[in-house]
């Protein structure tokens, strides 16, 4: 179901209009604006970009710890954590 979204001309009127709908409406527009975004070139592009950010592990904060990593050279694959 498309659901035609009211002109705005700000930002925060756009905050207001949504307020004044029922909850299932707000859902359904925000819903149908996020799947508009990801089928736009830069929306893909982005979302891409945040699934590869995802899909990376997290950096160790710990100094002095080397996490396990496939990508790693030959030598320090054999060397372990002394290079």
């Amino acid at each position: 179901m498309k659901i035609t979204i009211p002109e705005v001309d700000e930002y925060g009127d756009v905050l207001e209009v949504l307020e004044d709908l029922p909850k299932a409406v707000r859902i359904k527009i925000v819903a149908q604006a996020i799947r508009e975004y990801k089928e736009s070139v830069k929306g893909g592009a982005i979302i891409n970009l945040l699934r590869k950010q995802k899909s990376k592990p997290a950096e160790s904060k710990k100094p002095g710890k080397e996490k396990a990593s496939t990508d790693r050279d030959p030598l320090k694959k054999v060397m372990g954590g002394f290079l």
